[in-house]
This record gives structure tokens, C-alpha cells and sequence, in this order.
């Protein structure tokens, strides 16, 4: 396996487990059951922690495509934008997770906000998750080049 392949083999755990861990998370509030919020807080936490792996082995799969033609520098800068402020998402999530879980076991009456500050930051990182995955594929994916308008990065602020 090289560097391309592992990468594409991570990046689509944290991807799938924000949007995973919205839904348990919802369900546990709609439920009001602190056992479900507690798994997502994990599949958050276990995300976060995938996070790491994954973008990090992104700079070993741009050395292997150096070496393929036909693969535009500008769209893996744009991916590696996208990715930097996914990560930095992904780990403030992952930490707010764990805040989470603990305040939920331990300090229970703050739970509420708490779980609802987790949400929005989940929802936050679902919006950049689909920026991120989008912009990976279309590296190799010139099908959805032209179907995409990704918003440049200058502009989410706006």
C-alpha cells in the first residue's frame, strides 16, 4: 500500500463519522438518553483521532501524484487548504467531545449546552467536510471538475 492509497483509505472515516455522529447525536437529544449522546461524543472523539492519520499521510500521497500526469498543483493546494481548517475543526471537535463526555458522566446539569454547542460545531464541520471531500475529488475525478463550484477558502468567512 502507498502513501495515496492509505490516505484515501483515512479520509473517509472522519468524513463519514461527523455526519454519523450528528445523527446519534440528534437522536440522543430527541431521545433524552445520555447513553446515545455518549456514543456520539465518542464516534466524535474516534473521528478526531482518525483526523490525525489522515491528514498527515496527505503530504506522502502528493509525492505519488508528483509522479502522475495530468494532475493540476492548483487543486491539491485548494485540497490541502480545504483539509488544514477541516483538521483544526475536526480536532476542536473532537476536544469539545471530550469536555462532553465528561461533563455528561460527571456534571450532568450542564449537559444541555454543552450538547448543544457540540452540535452546532458538528454541523460546522459537516459544511467543511463536504468542501474537503469535494475538493479531494476532484484531484483525480475531472467528471465533477466542472460540475463543482467550490467557494474559495477567503470567502466561508463572508
Amino acid at each position: 500500500m502507498n502513501s495515496a492509497q492509505l490516505h484515501l483509505a483515512l479520509t473517509h472515516l472522519p468524513l463519514v463519522g461527523i455526519f454519523l455522529g450528528i445523527l446519534v447525536l440528534i437522536a440522543g437529544m430527541i431521545l433524552e438518553q445520555n447513553t446515545v449522546k455518549l456514543t456520539a461524543y465518542a464516534i466524535f472523539i474516534f473521528s478526531a483521532l482518525i483526523s490525525i492519520f489522515a491528514f498527515y499521510s496527505g503530504e506522502g500521497a502528493k509525492i505519488v501524484l508528483d509522479n502522475v500526469s495530468n494532475i493540476s498543483e492548483t487543486l491539491i493546494h485548494k485540497h490541502a487548504e480545504y483539509a488544514e481548517v477541516f483538521f483544526a475543526a475536526s480536532l476542536l471537535l473532537g476536544a469539545l467531545s471530550l469536555i462532553g463526555f465528561i461533563v455528561n458522566v460527571k456534571f450532568s446539569q450542564y449537559d444541555k449546552i454543552i450538547t448543544v454547542c457540540v452540535l452546532l460545531l458538528a454541523l460546522i464541520n459537516a459544511s467543511l467536510a463536504i468542501y474537503v471531500g469535494s475538493s479531494g475529488h476532484a484531484i483525480r475525478h475531472s467528471e465533477i471538475r466542472t460540475h463543482t463550484q467550490m467557494i474559495p477558502l477567503e470567502n466561508l468567512s463572508d
